[in-house]
């Protein structure tokens, strides 16, 4: 009955046939491509496909024989991913024939395998896939030269929050270590890239400009953003360069829309002074915490014949920058007059941690540095603190958020 399968075959398949007699050595190579995350009941997955390719300076061609490809893997996965047992699923990796080595299907007829798949453990954060050739009358694929899918691979992501990755692993992947049965000799094999998971961005920026308004008493800040996903809002930083820890934060937050369409913002700022370049970065706030700045952007304010007089100063905090930080955090105030300032960092309990400032100021914008340490030098521990300023017989409080 074999015989008369294989027969059938070579009559449907006449370029099989043909190629029954081409003999000679051939390269292979290896690489990954097509890294997704998918999600399904059975939880979150990074799938990718594993290539192979021919590599022969003299053109030579052979089929596609038994093969061994070992792959590593980050902590995202765990420790062990395969069942151990020899099978090409588990609770943790799906391996499925890919393109190359898919069971032929005559109708009318059981179909004929030419490979089958075996994933095992080698270490904890190394598994391979062996592709163990079926036939033995030299039926099997001509290898391609052009990169072609050779199994797909499913991983299970254990840990969302480590890195995402998975790379061939040469150690065990040498020429020595294949196979020369059902004519095929690899020399050499070559291993390609790594393949990377980077998740998507929050928002997606179009555009971040800025330009004075028509009375030129503002700049006016506008940007676009083609997609939003669990974003927060916007908040605007501004400086006198082009050094984002430098920069204020201006006390504002705009709510993101949070759509997949495009939506333009806009932001004025009034508070400026003629004559001065301003430096300006948006930083959008993500749901999970995390922050991602855009810019800076650049704009010099016009001279006093077309200036509307800017805002007097205000006596008080201004800014704490970064907040939540870690550890130094830099805190903005500013004085109307001349006046004796004293800025202490209080805790929970109203404990003076540190006195950072104890002075006469004259009246301007001023910066202090808190290196997050007690008045013994003592780096403090994680927790909520109070910069507190004393000024004109009035007080100021800002609260500031020290994460280690």
């Amino acid at each position: 009955m074999k015989r008369m399968l294989i027969l059938l075959l070579m009559a449907v398949l006449p370029i099989l046939l043909a190629a029954q007699g081409i003999e000679g050595d051939v390269g292979i190579l290896y690489t990954l491509a097509n890294g997704e995350l998918t999600q399904d009941s059975g939880g979150t997955w990074f799938e990718f496909d594993v290539m192979a390719q021919g590599i022969s300076d003299t053109q030579k061609q052979t089929r596609l024989g038994t093969c061994f490809v070992s792959l590593q893997y980050s902590s995202a996965f765990g420790t062990e991913v395969c069942p151990g047992n020899g099978v090409p699923t588990g609770e943790n990796v799906e391996v499925t024939k890919g393109t190359l080595i898919q069971d032929l299907v005559i109708p009318g007829y059981p179909p004929i395998q030419f490979y089958w798949l075996i994933a095992n453990n080698s270490m904890t954060d190394v598994f391979s896939v062996t592709t163990e050739f079926l036939q033995d009358e030299g039926s099997g694929t001509i290898l391609p030269y052009n990169a072609t899918q050779f199994f797909h691979v499913k991983l299970r992501i254990r840990n969302p929050e480590d890195d995402i990755w998975v790379c061939l692993y040469p150690r065990y992947m040498s020429g020595e270590n294949f196979y020369d049965d059902e004519w095929t000799w690899y020399s050499p094999v070559e291993i390609g890239n790594c393949i990377y998971y980077d998740p998507p961005l929050p928002v997606e920026l179009s555009t971040f400009t800025a330009s004075m308004s028509i009375t030129n008493d503002a700049v006016n800040l506008m940007w676009v953003t083609q997609t939003e996903s669990n974003m927060i809002g916007y908040r605007i930083l501004r400086g006198n360069s082009d050094v984002l820890a430098e920069a204020e934060d201006q006390n504002t937050l705009i709510p993101a829309t949070n759509t997949s369409l495009p939506v333009s913002y806009m932001y004025s700022d009034t508070v400026i002074q003629p004559e001065q370049s301003y430096y300006y970065w948006l930083e959008a706030l993500d749901m999970d915490g995390t922050n991602t700045f855009f810019g800076p952007i650049a704009i010099t304010v016009p001279g006093e014949g077309e200036y509307t007089p800017a805002i007097p100063l205000a006596t008080g905090i201004s800014s704490l920058y970064p907040n939540p930080f870690n550890p130094d955090l830099t805190i903005s105030y500013s004085v109307k007059t001349s006046l004796p300032v004293k800025i202490d960092i209080v805790n929970m309990r109203g404990q003076i941690i540190q006195t950072l400032v104890n002075e006469n100021k004259e009246a301007g914008v001023y910066r202090q540095n808190w290196n997050g340490t007690g008045s013994d030098g003592r780096l403090c521990s994680s927790g909520v603190y109070f910069v507190r300023m004393q000024a004109g017989g009035e007080e100021y409080y800002a609260k500031a958020i020290l994460l280690k």
